[in-house]
Formats: structure tokens, C-alpha cells, sequence
């Protein structure tokens, strides 16, 4: 129970991370999104994507393999993290290179390359500081990342609100991005120097051979995974204009957006398991695969029937009446949620297991599927189109993920998983049904249905829930023992991996 007990305080500091970055993220795409004309919100949807897509060489899939490994054998922290900060200053110098091609050849010009220029150099700050949040999760003390994340956050909304009210260019708003990002870089990297570890300047050749090896192929279906999210809106500016990035966008933007839960699960899960796997616990690898699939995939359906049957009114509670053509967007890529949260169940214990062939196989087919159906969706329906090819994308990936994971990893509860999809679909035709009677109903009726299926319908055995139950006690009863003993001195001189 005690290593419950620390999953969820790291949960917890994760959450809180997450929470306030996505939080703050959606008040400014909002925000932005009303202040900005549709079709000028298109060309900043349109930098954002084209500017996170190619600088996401840099990523390269270095984050998971420095949790991974230093997780896995801390001792080796130094030359682990010395690798991974002089692969990713490489690489930041390879996509500085290929935004500028892309560039050329999209003969990018005026405010939408100033604007490029800005949100480039400030995916370079987020990237370094990325990788010192890394290297604070190998260490399991997500804390630091809640405080750094929670600085971000308080100074990019304060520079994007006073941008929007002196009535400020999406140029300037760019700016105010950059500036946080900046911040948060020396900040974050500060910590990781002064707290947890100092990279070798000199790495061994075998750990950077070995790094750069495993980083590879962890990259390459990371850039497809980019590839699979950003594409659609480069794929429209080129075809439609801005107006139909700004329509598909919304939609899809607040669909990423609420996978927040799902990325702390991942965040929090994966040093734990690359240390787990390094025992060769096979038995409890399994276990703690199928209770998270199963938890994740209740957690979806409920936020998945609530987007497809309240589209309209989500859409334009949060972007205003002139984005209610997304409501189609919305409603055709709720069931994505449910794919994308479970494929990134299946891809986090390929990665940990290092069955990265597999990774790239399943990024790889599904990014072909895009690339085939996207272009011929979006030419000949626009952002509705773009919205079928991402559905059907999304689709590909999870199927494939299921099955790498099933044959490799762990046995996906396939029975449960099919019976749960199939009581959603009954759900959510319900719910819209009532919702053209009654809105208030319909949420009543849709909440009410879910709970009875999660109580009900057998998705989670016996022990599970007693084990689920179990944790939650425990944790209740933590939290009652610290607040009681709140008067008593803290342990300033406690090492960074003392329980």
C-alpha cells in the first residue's frame, strides 16, 4: 500500500501540473480564439501546429528513454542526462533547419513567419525545460514540476491577457509565449542542476550509442504521433484557409486538451514501471496493465458520451456562436478520447518494455492511413472531412496498439472493453434523444446510465474495486495523519529518493 500511496501523491502533483498548464492553455485558445477573426485564428492554429510539428524533431523521444533509464539505474543519472541534453541541442539545430526549408517551400511570408520565427524559438525553451521535468520524474518528486508548471502558468496568462487587452497582434501574442517558456527554461533547468543532477559533460560512447539507439526509435514514433495530431490543420491551410483550420481546430484542440487525465496516468506511470519491468515481475506487469486499461477506459466513455451529446452547447459555451459548425467536429471525434487514452495505455508499456519496433509499427501504419485518406477528405469536404480522416486515424492506431499489446505485453480484457463500447453506444442515443426534450434531463439520464454500467455491468471485477476502495481509504487516512502531525519539523536534509 505504500507504493500506492506514493503513485497517487505523484499522481496528485502531476495533476495539479497538468491541470493549471492545460487549464491556462484552454482560457488562452479560448480566449484567443474569441478575440482573433476566425479566419486570423486559423493562421495562429496554423503556426502553433506547424511550429510544434517540425521542432518535435527535437523531442526525438529522449523524455521517455532519460525517464526510462535513469528510473531503471540511477547511479547512471549524469551520463543519462548528459546524453539526452546534447541530443536534444543536435537536434534543436536539425529542425531549426527544417522549419526553415518548410518554410521555403510553403512560401511563408509577413506576420505568419514573424509569427513562426517566435513560436519556434519558444518550442526550443519548452523543449529543454521538458527535459529537465524529466529528469525531476525519474526521481519520482513531481512536485517540482507543479511549481515550475504553476509559474509558467501565472506569467504566460498575465502576458496573453495584457496582449489581447492593448488589442495586440497574433504576433505579440506569440511573444508573451515565448517569454513564459523562456522563464520557465532557466527556471527548470536551474532546479534540476541545484536539486537532483549535473550532466556529464563527457559521455561514455556505449551509454550515448545505446541512448541514441533506443532515443531513435522512440523519436520516430513520437514524430508520427506529431504527425497524426498536426497535420490535419496543415493539410487544410493549404487546401480550405484559415477558416477551416479555426472550425476543425476547435473542436480537436479541446479533444487533446481533455486527454489531461490520461498524461498524468502516463507521467506518473511510466518511472514506476520501467522500474518494475527491471525486476521481471511479469505477473504484476499484467495486473497493473488490464486495471489500468479498464479504469482509463470507464473514465473516457464518460467524458466521450458527454462531448457527443452536448457538441453544440460545449462548443459554443466555450468559443461563442461563430464556431457552432465545429459542434459536427466535436461530435465525430468524441470517440477518439476513448481510442487515443487506451492506445496511450498500450504504447507506454511498449516503450517500457522496450519493444520500440512494435511502437513504430503501430505510429507508423496509422500515419500512412492518415496521409492516404486526409488529403482527398479534406479536398473534397473541408473540415469535415479532415475530422472523418482523424476519427479513422485514431481508430487504425488503437486497433493495432491492442493488438502489439495483447500478443506482447499483457492480455487486453477484450470482452469487458467490447461490452463497455457497446452499452455507450445504447447511452449516448439515449441521451441525445432526451437532450432535444431536455438538456438538464438528458445529463441526468447520461450520468445516471454510466454509473449503472460502471456498477453494474461487470467492467471491473470484485477485486478490483475492493482494491481501487482500498487505496482511496488509505489515502484519506494519510491525509488525516499529516494534518495531525503538521506542528512536527519537516527533514530539509532528506534525500531526493528517500520514501
Amino acid at each position: 500500500m505504500r507504493h500506492s500511496e506514493s503513485f497517487l501523491r505523484n499522481y496528485v502533483f502531476i495533476l495539479t501540473a497538468r491541470v493549471l498548464r492545460i487549464g491556462v492553455g484552454l482560457l488562452l485558445l479560448f480566449g484567443v480564439a474569441r478575440y482573433l477573426p476566425v479566419g486570423e485564428f486559423g493562421d495562429f492554429l496554423f503556426v502553433v501546429n506547424l511550429a510544434a510539428g517540425v521542432m518535435s524533431i527535437a523531442f526525438y523521444g529522449i523524455g521517455q528513454a532519460v525517464v526510462r533509464d535513469v528510473s531503471a539505474d540511477r547511479a547512471l543519472a549524469p551520463q543519462y542526462v548528459g546524453a539526452a541534453f546534447k541530443l536534444r541541442t543536435h537536434l534543436t539545430l536539425v529542425s531549426v533547419a527544417a522549419l526553415t526549408a518548410g518554410c521555403i517551400f510553403m512560401d511563408i511570408r509577413g506576420q505568419i513567419l514573424t509569427a513562426l520565427v517566435i513560436a519556434a524559438t519558444s518550442e526550443v525553451f519548452r523543449s529543454f525545460s521538458d527535459l529537465a521535468k524529466e529528469v525531476y520524474r525519474s526521481f519520482e518528486r513531481m512536485k517540482y514540476d507543479t511549481m515550475v508548471t504553476t509559474l509558467y502558468s501565472a506569467i504566460v496568462l498575465a502576458l496573453v491577457t495584457a496582449a489581447i487587452y492593448f488589442k495586440a497582434t497574433m504576433v505579440w501574442i506569440f511573444g508573451a509565449i515565448c517569454l513564459a517558456n523562456m522563464v520557465q527554461f532557466l527556471v527548470s533547468v536551474r532546479i534540476m542542476l541545484k536539486h537532483f543532477v549535473v550532466p556529464d559533460a563527457t559521455v561514455q560512447s556505449r551509454i550515448m550509442n545505446g541512448f541514441i539507439k533506443d532515443a531513435f526509435s522512440l523519436g520516430v514514433g513520437a514524430f508520427c504521433a506529431q504527425l497524426i495530431w498536426r497535420a490535419p490543420s496543415l493539410v487544410l491551410k493549404s487546401m480550405r484557409g484559415g477558416v477551416d483550420v479555426a472550425l476543425f481546430e476547435a473542436a480537436h484542440g479541446l479533444i487533446l486538451q481533455t486527454l489531461i487525465l490520461n498524461e498524468v496516468f502516463i507521467t506518473v506511470l511510466l518511472p514506476r514501471l520501467s522500474a518494475l519491468i527491471s525486476t521481471q515481475d511479469h505477473a504484476r506487469i499484467r495486473q497493473l496493465g488490464s486495471r489500468l486499461f479498464k479504469a482509463l477506459l470507464l473514465l473516457f466513455i464518460n467524458v466521450c458520451l458527454v462531448f457527443f451529446v452536448f457538441h453544440s452547447e460545449i462548443i459554443r459555451l466555450l468559443y461563442g456562436h461563430k464556431y457552432v459548425s465545429s459542434g459536427f467536429v466535436l461530435t465525430v471525434l468524441s470517440p477518439s478520447l476513448i481510442f487515443i487514452s487506451l492506445t496511450g495505455v498500450c504504447h507506454i508499456f511498449l516503450i517500457s518494455m522496450k519493444l520500440q519496433r512494435q511502437f513504430i509499427q503501430c505510429n507508423a501504419v496509422s500515419t500512412v492511413a492518415l496521409l492516404v485518406t486526409l488529403p482527398l477528405a479534406a479536398y473534397r469536404y473541408g473540415y469535415e472531412g479532415a475530422a472523418i480522416a482523424s476519427l479513422f486515424t485514431y481508430a487504425v492506431n488503437f486497433v493495432i496498439s491492442l493488438y502489439m499489446t495483447n500478443r506482447y505485453v499483457f492480455k487486453v480484457p477484450l470482452r469487458r472493453m467490447l461490452k463497455a463500447l457497446g452499452l455507450s453506444v445504447v447511452i449516448a442515443f439515449a441521451g441525445a434523444t432526451v437532450r432535444d426534450f431536455n438538456q438538464t434531463v438528458a445529463f441526468l439520464v447520461l450520468e445516471l446510465s454510466f454509473l449503472l454500467m460502471a456498477a453494474k455491468a461487470e467492467i471491473l471485477d470484485t477485486e478490483e474495486k475492493l482494491y481501487l476502495k482500498a487505496i482511496l481509504l488509505h489515502r484519506m487516512k494519510a491525509k488525516k495523519k499529516n494534518g495531525s502531525a503538521l506542528h512536527q519539523p519537516d527533514h530539509p536534509h532528506r534525500p531526493l529518493d528517500a520514501p
